[in-house]
């Protein structure tokens, strides 16, 4: 049995330890003169940095509102603004009457609210600056002592709770939570500056909310049953830089290669081993079973497997690029829906790449769009899950929903669950000290093997950057 890292508890979060917090106020706010009583200005500090931080999350979210997400509009809750600035109102107002801060406006003039969808919506103005400038922040520091210890409160409990959610439904996934908030991003301001110009000020943020322990959420969903903490939101520029508090031992990342793609081939090629660790979908084993046994479906599953060179060879068909072969190949046969509902050039291009898609592995397709055109009735399943608005998931969705069930059980429920290791599992990547690579690899390719399957290729995604 491999030793996990040692983690010391103490120094797992510096939030607690905190005397004053940033605050990225736009450029011609000029809050002194607007609240000179440092009270109400710190108040007017964290509305504006609860904004701007939620003006990020709105960008690199996938969840839609009704608006475009350039426009910088954020759904703000009440009850959040109240628990960092109580009585936070007059202060909003002031903001809103000097330009600082924006509400949206119904076709009434009303500020548009959505009961059950959303909240009011606001946006950040920059009085002054251009549109496309590349300054509009100036960083400020909230320092009064009540506001410094309200926003603790509101960051310690929001994710004590969701963390106490997530270990009633999974206790074992203690000592990799613990691991996850063990690390800290260790790299300069000024070396981001220079790698990352063009988006430096967002890795940059990004960072020291990761060190202070803010924006930190978990959350194991009731779709695909993956656990979602800030360490899968975390980008990989910043995530390559990652290092245990308190220790110099250098961190890995291990990815699966083509991760979707060779859950899929697993679920062609031996339906009666894969479909039982996800017994909702045994309905559709006899969709699988009339076709797989083409020899497109031997190969579907080398490719992605064995060699992990599924895109390569979609990509020297098509004439594209490993990666755009791998984006084309998500969008417009894994993901998309099973009619073409799109036109002109977008349809014509749809069409070309599905027809060389089919060329190589036509079993694949055939079988890939009965899934798509499974009945509601021959699923029940479906029938209970909703999206983000409420709605029906999508009959079109079962193949993903059935890949990511199938992920998360194989890759949670089994490698990381009994792993002899604590790592920081990001949906089909792992994170881990350098010298736990090879038990971990050991342990990975056994648990497949005691599922009865192929274990697919794990890759170093520090070699794949030098490759």
């Amino acid at each position: 049995m491999w030793d996990a890292p040692r983690i010391n508890s103490e120094s797992i979060t510096t939030l607690k330890d905190k005397k004053s917090f940033k605050a990225s106020i736009p450029l011609g706010a000029d809050l002194e003169n607007l609240f000179p009583d440092e009270r109400d200005r710190s108040k007017a500090q964290a509305i504006l940095q609860h904004i701007f931080i939620k003006r990020i999350q709105i960008k690199r979210s996938d969840q839609r509102y009704g608006f475009d997400k350039d426009e910088g509009w954020c759904p703000i809750e009440s009850k959040n603004l109240g628990k960092i600035a109580r009585k936070y109102k007059p202060i909003l107002n002031v903001l809103l009457d000097a330009g600082v801060v924006e509400v949206h406006l119904n076709a009434e003039g009303n500020p548009s609210y959505h009961a059950g969808k959303y909240t009011k919506l606001y946006r950040l103005k920059f009085k002054g600056l251009k549109a496309n400038a590349k300054k509009k922040f100036e960083i400020q520091r909230i320092t009064h002592p009540e506001r410094v210890a309200a926003i603790k409160r509101y960051y310690f409990q929001r994710y004590d709770r969701k963390k106490e959610q997530l270990l009633d439904q999974c206790p074992w996934y203690k000592r990799n939570l613990d691991f996850i908030e063990s690390l800290w991003i260790d790299v300069s301001d000024e070396e981001l500056i220079a790698t990352h110009p063009e988006k430096a000020d967002y890795l940059i943020e990004a960072k020291n909310n990761w060190n202070d322990s803010i924006n930190t959420h978990v959350k194991r969903d009731g779709t695909h049953f993956r656990v979602h903490t800030h360490l899968s939101n975390l980008s990989g520029d910043l995530r390559k830089h990652l290092k245990v508090r308190g220790d110099d031992r250098k961190l890995v990342y291990l990815d699966v290669a083509n991760s979707h793609s060779a859950f899929l081939s697993m679920v062609l090629k031996a339906p009666e081993k894969t479909l039982p660790l996800v017994s909702e979908f045994l309905p559709l084993m006899h969709k699988i079973t009339a076709h797989n046994q083409a020899n497109d479906i031997d190969l579907f599953h080398y490719d992605c497997v064995r060699t992990g060179q599924v895109y390569e060879r979609v990509g020297k068909a098509t004439g594209l690029e490993r990666d755009d072969a791998k984006k084309k190949m998500l969008e417009h046969v894994q993901y998309c829906r099973p009619r073409n509902y799109k036109t002109g050039q977008e349809w014509l291009e749809r069409e070309r790449f599905q027809m060389q898609f089919r060329l190589i592995y036509p079993t694949v397709f055939t079988l890939l769009w009965k899934l798509k055109y499974t009945r509601r009735t021959e699923l029940p399943l479906m029938g209970r899950l909703r999206n983000r608005q409420g709605k029906q998931v999508l009959m079109f969705n079962v193949p993903n929903i059935l890949l990511g069930r199938l992920e998360s059980r194989c890759l949670l429920d089994h490698v990381v669950r009994y792993a002899p290791m604590a790592v920081g599992s990001v949906h089909d990547g792992f994170l881990m000290p350098q010298e736990c690579e090879e038990p971990f690899r050991l342990h990975f390719d056994q648990s497949f093997r005691n599922l009865g399957l192929e274990p697919p290729q794990l890759v170093n995604e520090e070699e794949k950057r030098t490759t």
